[in-house]
């Protein structure tokens, strides 16, 4: 059997590594969520221009169709947070 002492020393460890990890994931939260809010506004603009032009649609999709990706994919990364 495992005596007390090292009983001990396990849930000290395993208490610092989840403060370490809630700490991590506190510190990346902040910066998703500045680039999820830069990506919203880098999707409206050309939205806005396309709507205000008369240039063909496919001039802005390519462009939008990146941004969502990338939106998409920091959705994901901030869920797991």
């Amino acid at each position: 059997m495992v005596g007390p002492s090292a009983i001990r020393l396990f849930l000290q460890m395993y208490h610092a590594e989840r403060k370490r990890l809630i700490a991590d994931a506190n510190s990346v939260k902040p910066q998703l969520e500045k680039k999820l809010g830069s990506i919203d506004r880098q999707i409206g603009r050309p939205t806005d221009a396309m709507i205000a032009s008369d240039a063909p649609v496919t001039q802005f999709t390519s462009k939008i169709s990146k941004l969502n990706a990338e939106r998409q994919e920091l959705k994901a990364n901030f869920k797991t947070c």
